[in-house]
């Protein structure tokens, strides 16, 4: 009997979750992402997608993708006229070009660590550089982006189109329902969500027919 209960608790613990794999498209980017979380609240996912379309003019400068929002400030990825790209707090007024907490030793990847307990804490600052670390505009379109998120933090990733990735590291965590894409962004592609939830369904029936199995033990 003792035997049952350890391998009831472990199962549990195996079927009370799973890993789903989500296609996201433009046209229904908004309503699938708010729907699994308020279905589902995860608070571990992955978002991967490649910006495919913009409408931005020359004088035009707006988010391409809002990552995290608190009353009236947001934060997330920023561009000038669909160039240069960027982080953004909206209570920021200008960018910075700021210098990356490392670099790989081949220019090619600049990452940035950053402390944030709250959005206000998240950073401001032009993130588009070449490999010799030139200030440049690969622009948006074709730049595949990567959000991870933990319950200990976010990691968001931008394989920009002049061949090198800028990567911010922060200990906050977003939360699915707050991301959402900018306005002048007309198209994505490759648009995955991987995401962990429980599967009650599964989880009971597999319970129930170890209940039934150390039923049968004790009437023995």
């Amino acid at each position: 009997m003792k035997k049952t209960l350890i391998l009831l608790g472990a199962l549990a613990g195996v079927a009370g979750a799973a890993t789903k794999t989500t296609s996201v498209d433009f046209s229904n980017f908004a309503t699938t992402l708010s729907g699994i979380q308020t279905q589902y609240a995860p608070t571990e996912f992955t978002l991967a997608l490649t910006f495919a379309s913009n409408n931005f003019g020359n004088t035009d400068s707006d988010y391409i993708l809002t990552l995290a929002s608190s009353g009236t400030t947001s934060w997330g990825l920023f561009s000038q006229a669909g160039s240069y790209v960027g982080t953004k707090l909206s209570t920021a007024s200008d960018l910075t070009w700021t210098a990356p907490t490392s670099t790989s030793d081949d220019g090619t990847t600049r990452t940035w660590n950053v402390t944030a307990d709250a959005i206000s804490g998240l950073p401001s600052y032009w993130i588009s550089y070449n490999t010799t670390g030139g200030h440049v505009g690969p622009g948006v379109n074709s730049t595949a982006v990567t959000v991870a998120v933990t319950e200990t933090g976010s990691t968001v990733t931008l394989n920009l189109t002049n061949g090198t990735t800028s990567v911010i590291s922060t200990n906050y965590a977003f939360s699915l329902g707050e991301i959402a894409l900018g306005s002048h962004i007309t198209g994505i592609s490759n648009g995955t969500l991987t995401y962990k939830t429980p599967e009650p369904a599964t989880a009971t029936l597999s319970l129930l027919a170890l209940a039934g199995l150390a039923a049968r033990r004790r009437r023995r």
